[in-house]
């Protein structure tokens, strides 16, 4: 069941980072296409497009707890999915909202707020209304920065735009393993510091 598992998550990771950027292209495009006329049928596919642009990091991170056994599959989809989508909306408004006044309030925030989907997914206390995601993740970073600001800008920016840099000629195939591996690599690290931190503070989770 384990490599079943992993085989899955690699699988859909591989077919949604296609998707992904096929949808990123399409809404890019449709965005800049002047003489394309305005329609409600446009209007919806635009929207559309960045919803699902939305929803796949999610459904990667998400899946990621499964393959690793954090997360049974049914709690995945039928328990916390919908709540990541809500407070990675609050997030992501959150973010923009920071980024307004200046640049560096916006990276700030979003540094703060990389915890929203682990306490959405694995701190049972979210699921009761104990705790607020976008509050809770804003302790989490005041407890974490550092670790946090070196993985997520090694492995969340920093790699993903050299691998962009070097592989961009080479097989669209080759890019995603990277990114699978730069993603898996990360992950585990962020869910270490999780943990950690959550057993610092005494709480429990996942």
């Amino acid at each position: 069941m384990k490599y079943f598992k992993w085989a899955l998550f690699i699988l859909i990771f591989i077919v949604s980072s296609y998707l992904e950027e096929s949808f990123f292209k399409e809404f890019t495009l449709w965005i800049s296409d002047e003489k394309q006329k305005f329609t409600v049928l446009k209007l919806f596919q635009g929207v559309l497009y960045l919803s699902l642009i939305f929803v796949f990091p999610i459904l990667k991170q998400g899946l990621w707890f499964w393959s690793r056994s954090i997360l049974s599959f049914d709690h995945l989809f039928f328990k916390k999915i919908k709540y990541a989508i809500k407070e990675s909306m609050r997030a992501m408004g959150s973010v923009i909202a920071w980024g307004l006044l200046f640049i560096i309030p916006g990276v700030i925030r979003y540094f703060q707020l990389v915890w929203v989907n682990f306490i959405v997914f694995l701190d049972p206390k979210y699921l009761n209304d104990q705790v607020d995601a976008l509050r809770q993740s804003k302790l989490l970073w005041k407890l974490s920065y550092g670790g946090v600001i070196f993985i997520v800008l090694v492995f969340n920016i920093i790699l993903p735009m050299l691998f962009q840099s070097v592989l961009d000629q080479k097989p669209k195939l080759i890019l995603i393993l990277a990114e699978l591996i730069t993603f898996l690599i990360m992950s585990e690290l962020l869910y270490r510091v999780w943990k950690r931190k959550n057993k610092n503070l005494g709480q429990e989770s996942v």
